[in-house]
């Protein structure tokens, strides 16, 4: 009697919803019972099989890495044969290292240009800025937050001084 009433409610539940509704409702259902099966499955396994599963699929990631690397030393076998690659790579190498030489030089520029304006300007060694409590004057944020107290009682010493 109880297992006919939850079919009716879930035959209205299931016409009441839209088509689109169902079918990520069945997704949704599939994807929980996949995972409570995943759940079960890690849970009956012991630890040596699940020493043994790892190893397995790292073992896997490991053959998958020596086809990789074969794969890229037949592709330089065939773009470089052997009995000509010092001759193709010296070749290379000529053709190369002008845009290689003029990369550096331009990175090492830009690298100095970046260091000299932060020394020049004044910006690397400051800090982080504020406006000053009391005055119209911008002050390194360090600078008050290491003393407030001094900083205020020389607000108070010197009222005159750039007030707002």
């Amino acid at each position: 009697m109880r297992s006919q009433s939850l079919m009716i409610n879930v035959r209205e539940h299931l016409n009441k919803m839209e088509t689109d509704n169902w079918m990520n409702y069945v997704r949704e259902m599939r994807s929980q019972s996949l995972m409570i099966n995943v759940r079960e499955h890690l849970n009956k396994m012991e630890t040596d099989n699940w020493m043994n599963y790892v190893l397995d699929k790292l073992k896997g990631f490991l053959l998958v890495l020596q086809n990789f690397g074969r794969s890229v030393l037949d592709w330089f076998d065939k773009v470089f044969p052997p009995d000509t690659r010092g001759d193709q790579l010296r070749h290379w190498l000529h053709v190369g290292a002008p845009f290689l030489i003029a990369a550096v030089v331009l990175i090492t520029c830009i690298w100095c240009c970046k260091r000299l304006c932060r020394c020049c300007c004044g910006r690397g060694r400051v800090g982080k800025m504020m406006k000053a409590p009391g005055r119209n004057l911008r002050m390194p944020r360090n600078v008050f937050e290491s003393n407030p107290r001094s900083y205020f009682s020389n607000l108070r010493a010197n009222p005159g001084d750039k007030l707002v």
